[in-house]
């Protein structure tokens, strides 16, 4: 499938991608501005609360605040990597869309870091589920021997679609990868190559 463009035929996989990319990575940079906009200007919030809760007495705080106190470090440390990152597939995707080589490249590298991370997840959590399954046989009590039985099928329910959705997420990237690593696709972001392929003559798609 192809569809005509300034430079010749352009495929009609290359601009779906790109288009699906744009819209997803649009919404996590917007996503991720904002979480980070959140994280910073609270920061001197907590420290005003910190200061005046020495000198009078504690009262409950809102649960969004303390949802912010308690995982603040968690979203300090992740937030402005996920940002960054979100913008540069965005980028890299509408360089995709454009037919840019080194958008091509870049786009690729990503996804390979994003697999290589969800990979390194996988192992943490194995190793991890390894770990508490060697402590809780030692113990008089297993892990969820108080749990009840619609609990525990939930459990198990959403450690199978933990590794469902990412696997199926790995499949879709490396298919991806795949796809943009084709002859037609890498001649496709270098339109002079083709132009010699054929003899100097109409650029064209043999897909």
């Amino acid at each position: 499938m192809s569809e005509s463009g300034s430079h010749g035929k352009h495929s009609t996989f290359v601009t779906v991608v790109a288009w699906v990319f744009i819209v997803i990575f649009s919404f996590l940079t917007l996503t991720a501005l904002l979480l980070n906009i959140m994280v910073f200007s609270f920061m001197e919030d907590m420290k005003k609360l910190d200061v005046g809760n020495k000198t009078v007495q504690k009262e409950p705080e809102p649960d969004g605040l303390q949802f912010f106190r308690n995982n603040f470090n968690s979203l300090f440390i992740t937030g402005p990597p996920f940002f960054v990152v979100s913008v540069i597939m965005l980028l890299s995707a509408i360089g995709l869309l454009n037919r840019l080589n080194i958008a091509r490249i870049l786009f690729m590298s990503m996804l390979i870091m994003i697999i290589t991370a969800i990979l390194f997840l996988f192992m943490y959590k194995l190793l991890f589920s390894f770990g508490v399954s060697s402590v809780s046989q030692g113990s008089p009590q297993t892990l969820y021997s108080n749990f009840s039985g619609w609990l525990q099928s939930m459990t198990v329910l959403i450690n199978v679609f933990t590794v469902i959705i990412p696997t199926g997420i790995m499949v879709v990237f490396v298919f991806i990868i795949k796809n943009l690593l084709s002859k037609d696709v890498i001649l496709e972001f270098h339109p002079f190559l083709r132009e010699k392929e054929t003899g100097g003559g109409e650029i064209t798609r043999v897909m």
